[in-house]
């Protein structure tokens, strides 16, 4: 008789132990997922549950495919701690959802706006107003020399700190509109100049200073640069998502000045001012087309946006020792070259950032280290190529760009599945406008043409 009783016990026991497990998925308080919680911080601003003494925090379960549970912790005498199990429905449920939309609405309604990146995007417009702005719009408006001409340059580059400032004062100025509005800034000198080369050529009749280049090229700037500075706020964009936008405008900045190359304009047009611009602004559009594609799931970083677009460069020269190993005469090989490998290298930066969150620090020392290491194999290459060798330029192209790649490689690897590391290196953005480059390189530059800006350097704060 023991025994029978040990066993019905055993039995017993055995089937309590399988007992299915209750498991209820956890839902978050909004549709898109962002609250999952509600603990006494967010209970403070979103004021749900005022009615609760000793709030802790409440979480949503799904019970069924009708039916919810709201739990609610509280607080007690003691120390202790109590759990509070309310059933909802469907309606009760959604409710309850429009209740924290409509909170998380009038929290963001009254937050101030975010000016984190303001003093970036002033101080870039101040260099603007000193360097191009207040000379520019002097020599445009045919100031006397003397002291007018001073003054006129004094009043403009000082309106390049007063007139931002005072539109920023209560407008957001966020991490993304400080990239484009810095970008579109910049940028837009050669844009707005490329506009009036398209729509008056090159035509200078006084054979001085292309005051209507520079005119338009200030015009261009406050334009792209407002508009950047506007489109990102309105967008919501992230950083990363701004950044390869710039990355994407750049690109095609590279693809219109090689078409406009290849189809050798200077020796086809008599007025080659004007195809040259209409195909370099149809590749400026091009590219802030594909910048949208390659920002449009906004996951990338600001540090993937620089990564990538410090592929895309070494992508770009790398093949050039190649070609001048042959020594084409024809100076268009070099840009079918540069072309073929920026697409390359677009690719393969898009593809070494697929599931990281390099930040801007890590970024930044991607393409300063990689423009450091070019440096390196280019002073090797001085040292160690004889004065009287013909091929001079193919060993400083070759193993500059192998450093560069080297460098690349090495920073790439040592930052992978390292992004949410913090680092405090000083944000700073490097652009080179490939339309000065090619002028520069073909000589076809006259004195009477509005400069390019070769490069241009900025830093984030």
């Amino acid at each position: 008789m023991p025994m029978v009783a040990w066993l019905l016990l055993a039995l017993a026991a055995s089937a309590a132990d399988e007992t299915p497990a209750i498991r209820e998925p956890q839902v978050s308080f909004d549709e898109a997922g962002e609250v999952s919680t509600v603990d006494r911080e967010a209970e403070l601003g979103l004021r749900l549950f005022p009615d609760v003494p000793g709030f802790v925090e409440a979480r949503l379960y799904e019970t069924s495919a009708t039916a919810w549970a709201l739990e609610i912790t509280t607080a007690a005498a003691a120390g202790s701690r109590v759990r509070e199990r309310r059933q909802l429905t469907a309606e009760e449920f959604h409710a309850l959802r429009e209740s924290v939309a409509a909170a998380r609405r009038r929290l963001a309604e009254a937050a101030p706006p975010d000016r984190t990146c303001r003093a970036a995007l002033v101080t870039a417009s101040t260099l603007l107003g000193l360097g191009f702005y207040g000379s520019a719009v002097t020599v445009a408006l045919r100031v006397p020399e003397g002291r007018a001409a001073v003054a006129s340059f004094m009043l403009v580059a000082g309106s390049g700190f007063l007139i931002p400032f005072a539109l920023t004062r209560t407008r957001p100025v966020t991490a993304a509109q400080a990239v484009l509005g810095i970008y579109g800034g910049y940028a837009g000198i050669a844009h707005g100049m490329y506009a009036k080369d398209l729509l008056l050529g090159a035509f200078n009749p006084d054979g001085g200073d292309d005051r209507a280049g520079l005119a338009a090229g200030v015009l261009g700037s406050v334009a792209e640069g407002l508009a950047g500075w506007w489109w990102a706020g309105r967008a919501g964009m992230s950083p990363g998502s701004a950044g390869m936008i710039e990355v994407g405008a750049t690109y095609g900045t590279m693809l219109g000045v090689a078409a406009a190359a290849r189809a050798d304009w200077y020796r086809r047009a008599s007025d080659p001012a004007r195809p040259i611009a209409a195909t370099i602004l149809a590749g400026v559009a091009g590219g802030y087309g594909l910048g949208s594609r390659l920002a449009r799931d906004g996951r990338d970083t600001a540090g993937n946006a620089l990564v990538t677009a410090t592929a895309m460069w070494l992508g770009a020269y790398a093949p050039l020792w190649a070609v001048d190993t042959v020594r084409p005469h024809d100076h268009r090989w070099y840009t079918a070259a540069s072309v073929l490998g920026g697409t390359a290298g677009l690719a393969a930066g898009r593809a070494l950032v697929r599931g990281e969150a390099f930040t801007a620090g890590q970024g930044v020392l991607v393409l300063v280290g990689s423009v450091a290491c070019g440096l390196t194999g280019l002073g090797i290459a001085y040292l160690v190529t004889p004065d009287n060798a013909g091929s001079r330029s193919t060993s400083y192209l070759g193993l500059s760009a192998l450093g560069g790649v080297a460098g690349f490689a090495f920073l790439h690897r040592t930052f992978r599945g390292r992004g949410g590391e913090r680092s405090d290196a000083a944000s700073w953005r490097f652009a080179l406008d490939p339309a000065a480059l090619l002028a520069l390189r073909s000589g076809a530059g006259t004195p009477a043409s509005a400069p390019r800006p070769l490069v241009t350097l900025a830093r984030g704060f």
